[in-house]
């Protein structure tokens, strides 16, 4: 097993994809804490709003915070 470099200034910047169907919620509180950490994270979910309820906007305000 080969021991993994230590991540510094001068290494490339993390990327990471989260890919989710449900619980967007964590998976956008997840994205969001990576990248205040520095990480580069493309969040990639579906658009329905079943999670919701079906309440179309409370899916839109997460997803906009979650753009900021």
């Amino acid at each position: 097993m080969t021991a993994s470099r230590p991540l510094t200034a001068s290494a490339a910047p993390l990327r990471v994809v989260v890919a989710c169907d449900f619980h967007l919620k964590y998976a956008a509180a997840k994205a969001r804490a990576m990248r205040a950490a520095g990480v580069d994270v493309l969040l990639c979910c579906r658009d329905h709003a079943l999670e919701f309820g079906g309440i179309d906007h409370e899916l839109a305000e997460l997803l906009e915070e979650t753009r900021a």
